[in-house]
């Protein structure tokens, strides 16, 4: 939990806001997972975001995106994780 609340910590509307504007609305539907995650999901990696959701991440204390957006902080942490990603 220590890595997911200073990523938490970290995170910034305003910035967050800039990001998703360069991405599309993504016609994938993935269960659980909000719409603006999912459209910066399928800019960065297409299809296989589908399966990258239910992949431990390292970074986030092995959670997963589908369990990191159930809670404001894992979420916010997600979302800072996403602006880190190279395009």
């Amino acid at each position: 939990m220590i890595n997911i609340y200073f990523m938490a910590c970290e995170y910034r509307d305003d910035y967050w806001k800039d990001i998703v504007d360069c991405f599309e609305k993504s016609t994938l539907k993935i269960e659980g997972i909000p719409q603006d995650i999912i459209n910066v999901l399928d800019g960065l990696m297409g299809e296989s975001a589908v399966k990258w959701v239910d992949t431990p991440l390292q970074m986030l204390d092995n959670e997963t995106a589908r369990n990191l957006v159930k809670t404001e902080d894992g979420y916010k942490a997600l979302k800072v994780l996403l602006t880190r990603m190279p395009l």
